[in-house]
């Protein structure tokens, strides 16, 4: 029987993979500059101040109190405010120590305040990317992805609902960020 040797072989166009010293190396230097420009401080506080803001959920719209008896839809509510926020960050913050710092200031905080937050948070989580994955009208499709999530895919006030509150929060996040000051070089 004849084996083949394929040590002679080559392969044209694969990309070089970077030594795992050298990408720790540039993460901690990355780390330091943000932690020297007082970036990461920016980021604890903005990811805390953020959770503290959609925690309480009357701010964000108006129609979320009439569903405060509704325990599943209010839930979903919490679920989506939460996404939005975490996937805005990261959309926004191009440094990417500071979205994730940011980021895990936001859940720590969060966790204070409901110490339950993970035990559902996960399956929702999985359905909204989903919807940022296939992009187009992003907006809509957290929408219609809110209301399947609260049982009634076919509601459109729930739809309406779910559209409106991802606006909002994007909205809010960009305000946060803008007056966080974090430094841009």
């Amino acid at each position: 029987m004849h084996t083949f040797d394929d040590q002679d072989m080559k392969i044209f166009g694969s990309p070089k993979i970077e030594n795992e010293a050298d990408v720790l190396i540039r993460i901690v230097e990355i780390m330091k500059k943000q932690r020297a420009n007082g970036n990461l401080d920016r980021a604890k506080e903005l990811g805390e101040h953020v959770a503290r803001k959609i925690y309480s959920l009357e701010d964000i719209d108006e129609r979320i109190s009439q569903y405060a008896e509704n325990e599943n839809i209010y839930e979903q509510i919490r679920m989506l405010v939460t996404f939005a926020a975490e996937a805005e960050i990261h959309v926004l913050l191009e440094k990417y120590s500071v979205s994730t710092m940011t980021v895990n200031a936001l859940y720590d905080e969060l966790i204070k305040l409901d110490e339950d937050l993970y035990d559902n948070i996960t399956n929702a989580f999985t359905f909204y990317y989903l919807v940022l994955r296939k992009g187009g009208d992003v907006d809509s499709g957290m929408g219609r992805q809110f209301a399947k999530l609260c049982g009634d895919k076919d509601n459109e006030t729930l739809s309406s609902l779910g559209t409106d509150i991802f606006v909002a929060i994007r909205n809010m996040i960009a305000e946060e960020i803008s007056q966080a000051g974090f430094v841009t070089d």
